[in-house]
């Protein structure tokens, strides 16, 4: 990893509270995962200050990859282009601005990876829409799988029954589901 983003990496983990950021072990274990399976269509639904996006956008630039992250705020988008500029990885992110729903439904193509990070009550729904849009030997992954049970109990129930999926937990923050599509 380039040092300029190692420390743009360090810099935003001190606002993490603020912005909602998945821990770093999380971000270093899906960049891992991302390089290790030469994943190159990532959709990420909570782009916040870019955090995350960072983490993935680091792992497919070296494979002609993208990340297309989706975010309501336009002041978080702000903040998130000039993070990406800051660590050279602006080419490798497209950040769409809107409600998750509307624009998950409409976005085309197939995914290596999911990541979603927003709305809890409604992960279900980011679930039935993106579940077809997932390659097979793809992932879904979700974060605060745990510290928010109550609230996407749906999905958590829905996604366990489905034998399409191998699902792992990860005791990262608020807790993180690995789902790997068979």
């Amino acid at each position: 990893m380039q040092e300029i983003i190692r420390k743009k990496l360090l810099h935003l983990e001190e606002t993490s509270e603020k912005y909602w950021n998945i821990p770093r072990d999380s971000g270093n274990h899906l960049n891992l995962i991302i390089k290790a399976a030469n994943y190159k269509n990532i959709l990420e639904i909570g782009t916040s200050n870019g955090y995350s996006t960072i983490w993935f956008a680091e792992a497919v630039r070296n494979n002609s990859g993208h990340v297309i992250s989706i975010e309501y705020y336009q002041e978080r988008i702000d903040i998130a282009k000039r993070n990406f500029e800051e660590c050279g990885l602006s080419d490798f992110i497209t950040v769409k601005q809107g409600k998750a729903l509307d624009i998950i439904e409409n976005i085309e193509g197939i995914f290596d990876l999911v990541f979603i990070d927003a709305n809890k009550a409604e992960y279900i729904r980011y679930y039935e829409i993106m579940n077809p849009k997932i390659r097979s030997g793809g992932m879904l992954v979700a974060d605060n799988v745990t510290s928010h049970k109550s609230e996407m109990e749906d999905f958590l129930d829905t996604i366990s029954h489905n034998d399409n999926y191998q699902i792992s937990y990860l005791p990262f923050g608020g807790g993180l589901l690995i789902a790997f599509k068979k």
